[in-house]
């Protein structure tokens, strides 16, 4: 019976060209040619690591030292053995917390096996009955499975990075339209109002630092004006940023979006992840001693998880070690170089013609920058062609992923390139190359006539392609 079941889902999924699977692509950084896939080597534009530290050979030598000298101390090496709570718990845990604390200039840190369990861990445990949750419609899938188990009397999203929209829902919890509203509902939202205007209530405001999908950064000093206009009451507000694709890439020394915006004290929890610019895996929770105590006791991610080894702790050491490098500032400098020139080149090739090409970056990317910031290294270029672009990208010698429905709403399937610190110039023209190749000879097959900008609803969309 289940087994039916499930092959029967699978085949619906295969039949829609929604069907997941996993694969393997050997990929190089830097190959020693780009033009074609040789040697099963491709350039590797996909993968998280911004920095190019997983493929740093001072950063590898730096762990087999730090490995070496902890085997001679006679220090554990391998599993933790266990949770936090019982025998997973060590000096190496702890030390590894207040050096993070110190780099990220937070009060405290709290580590977690992956950021999907802290942001699990974050949205079901921190939100009090009757509270209100407003989330950016695009935050992470992990934020979506912790409001399920939030105990918040609201989850209500705003439209992505949109300043006035986060407004506009405050506004209508604040001061709610009642005439329509039936008398029980009316009743609720009149009450809420008043525990939210006397301080009675919290209002967590969810965001990312950069966003995974479309690489855009998020507008943190609007978003905050907003809430402290409407919230005066600063015990009753509290901001959650996600900073997983933003910390190492911004900040003098990879601190993060927030305190390259010089806002870091005005955030209630910042999440640094270390599987993406560390070029390592786990996370930690920045936040106030008390938010760290209240996770420990109640969230349940990590009070029945067996702790981060010891191995991942020494590679978390290092990503940091190379971070407080004097190389570091040429390692990001580099990388931002390369995301400029890749969005450069594409938006040369793509944008240049009056004949809509069959693929577009978003026009935010062409935008000026945030505050001055560099481009995140996120480059969506969307397009209805999705896979076949991504199989000829591959075919030439780059590896990149296709993004499509149900990880993105239908319409905004894109091909997601990620920069990297060590991507040549020639790597990153070539790929442009590429992509110009392939749009010339889709133009000469047809005529597409392809919509330019977001579909008006997208929000349902996302809802539904969350499920």
């Amino acid at each position: 019976m289940l087994a039916s079941q499930l092959k029967a889902a699978l085949a619906q999924r295969q039949h829609k060209g929604t069907l997941r699977a996993l694969s393997l692509y050997p990929a190089s950084p830097a190959p020693s040619t780009s033009s074609a896939a040789t040697a099963a080597q491709l350039v590797d534009f996909s993968s998280n690591d911004y920095l190019s530290l997983s493929s740093s050979s001072t950063v590898r030598d730096n762990f087999v030292r730090r490995v070496t000298h902890a085997v001679q101390s006679g220090e554990p090496m391998l599993g933790s053995t266990g949770s936090r709570l019982l025998d997973g718990n060590s000096d190496a845990h702890e030390q590894l917390e207040h050096r993070l604390a110190s780099h990220f200039r937070s009060p405290s840190a709290l580590l977690f096996n992956s950021g999907f369990d802290a942001n699990v861990s974050l949205l079901s445990c921190l939100p009090q009955p009757g509270d209100v949750v407003l989330y950016d419609t695009l935050v992470h899938a992990s934020a979506h499975e912790g409001m399920r188990s939030s105990r918040a009397q609201i989850c209500r999203s705003f439209r992505h990075s949109d300043p006035a929209d986060l407004e506009a829902q405050l506004l209508s919890l604040l001061e709610p339209s009642l005439d329509h509203m039936p008398p029980a509902k009316r009743a609720a939202a009149s009450e809420l109002a008043q525990r939210l205007k006397s301080g009675r209530a919290n209002v967590f405001v969810i965001v990312e630092g950069v966003y995974s999908m479309d690489g855009d950064i998020c507008p943190l000093p609007e978003l905050l004006e907003i809430l402290e206009r409407l919230v005066p009451n600063e015990d009753c507000r509290h901001v959650i940023v996600d900073e997983a694709h933003s910390v190492g890439v911004y900040g003098d020394a990879g601190e993060g979006l927030c305190v390259a915006m010089g806002v870091e004290e005005k955030i209630a929890v910042r999440l640094a992840t270390f599987g993406k610019a560390f070029g390592s895996s786990g996370a930690a929770v920045l936040c106030s001693p008390l938010l760290r105590h209240f996770l420990i006791n109640y969230a349940r991610p990590l009070v029945f998880s067996t702790s981060m080894s010891h191995h991942t702790i020494l590679s978390v050491h290092c990503s940091l070690d190379a971070l407080c490098d004097a190389q570091q500032p040429r390692r990001k400098a580099q990388l931002h170089t390369n995301t400029r020139r890749l969005i450069g080149g594409l938006s040369s090739i793509l944008h240049s013609s009056s004949t809509p090409a069959p693929a577009w970056l978003p026009a935010e990317l062409q935008a000026p920058q945030l505050s001055g910031l560099a481009p995140s290294p996120i480059v969506p270029l969307l397009t209805p062609y999705a896979r076949e672009l991504a199989e000829r990208l591959r075919s030439k010698g780059f590896l990149v992923r296709s993004i499509c429905y149900p990880t993105v709403p239908r319409g905004q399937e894109r091909v997601r390139i990620c920069v990297h610190a060590e991507n040549r110039e020639e790597d990153v023209d070539g790929l442009v190359r590429a992509v110009q190749t392939w749009s010339s000879e889709v133009l000469q097959q047809q005529q597409p006539q392809l919509p330019q900008k977001r579909p008006a609803n997208l929000r349902k969309e996302i809802d539904a392609a969350r499920l």
